[in-house]
């Protein structure tokens, strides 16, 4: 298999993604280059180099605030791009208890690399250590960055948040928000829908079949019985991510799939904007 270059892998630019992890007992926030995903493990590059910042003013719950924002991000500009000047490429950012960390994978020389970091910590005022290691299965990438299939959900969620909020929407006023979930047999459906409706959910009518129109076409639903679930709610990036876990989760207990959720923008911008909706897809990994 012929490697394939940095070039080849941002050809199109990069799309990076970003998630908060739940179910964790210190808030972890995650970013990652999600265009490298399908040809990550083609990329002659087998050192992983993780460098880590102590973050100086930390929030109780260990992220930085305030003025140390940009400070961060100055920094993080700054090591960019000397790393961009190298055979290499940014995998990620995770931030948590109170330490920043960036990945990479390239070519690197070590102690040129320790020489930079130490000119880096010098500039910025940070305390700064970095870890060079071998990774040719870029285990970190897959294993740290990388959300697995539950994760994407996190993923989506974000994006369709952002877009409500660039549409003017503040997120404070309720309003509906709606859900799919596809099963194979109607009585799955069925028992999920009565958990549902225990739990909050109120029900559409419920449409027991394969196919549905689309304008004028006919698309073929890969499960036979589609359930649409609605509340009302704020959809706020926490409540959000909890909800579509949690019917993520709860659907595969009944052997169905969580789908997506959409919701209206409310905003004096836009009052009568098209619902925003996003559905769930999970990018499988690529790994050899």
């Amino acid at each position: 298999m012929t490697d394939a270059t940095k070039e080849d892998v941002t050809e199109e630019g990069e799309a990076w993604g970003f998630y908060k992890p739940i179910d964790t007992d210190i808030p972890i926030f995650i970013s990652f280059n999600s265009t490298v995903a399908k040809k990550i493990n083609e990329l002659p590059y087998n050192q992983m180099l993780r460098v880590k910042v102590t973050i100086k003013n930390p929030t109780d719950n260990g992220l930085p605030h305030g003025e140390e924002f940009t400070a961060l991000n100055e920094m993080e500009d700054f090591l960019d791009e000397y790393i961009e000047r190298q055979p290499s490429i940014k995998a990620g950012r995770v931030t948590t208890d109170g330490c920043r960390y960036f990945y990479y994978y390239g070519i690197f020389e070590e102690n040129i690399v320790d020489q930079f970091l130490k000119n880096l910590a010098e500039k910025f005022s940070y305390h700064i250590e970095y870890a060079l290691k071998e990774d040719a299965e870029k285990t970190s990438y897959w294993n740290i960055l990388y959300p697995t299939q539950e994760e994407w959900q996190l993923v989506s969620n974000q994006m369709v948040l952002k877009g409500i909020v660039e549409h003017g929407d503040e997120l404070i006023a309720p309003r509906r928000i709606d859900h799919w979930i596809y099963f194979n047999d109607q009585a799955h459906l069925y028992n999920f829908s009565l958990w549902a409706e225990s739990n909050g959910f109120e029900i559409e009518p419920i449409r027991a079949e394969n196919e549905k129109e689309a304008e004028d076409e006919v698309e073929v639903l890969p499960h036979k019985f589609t359930l649409q679930i609605f509340h009302t709610a704020i959809p706020q990036s926490g409540f959000i991510d909890q909800t579509t876990i949690t019917l993520f989760r709860k659907a595969k207990e009944y052997e169905g799939d969580y789908d997506g959720w959409e919701t209206l923008v409310v905003s004096d911008k836009s009052a009568s904007d098209e619902p925003l909706k996003v559905s769930f897809t999970y990018d499988s990994r690529q790994q050899k």
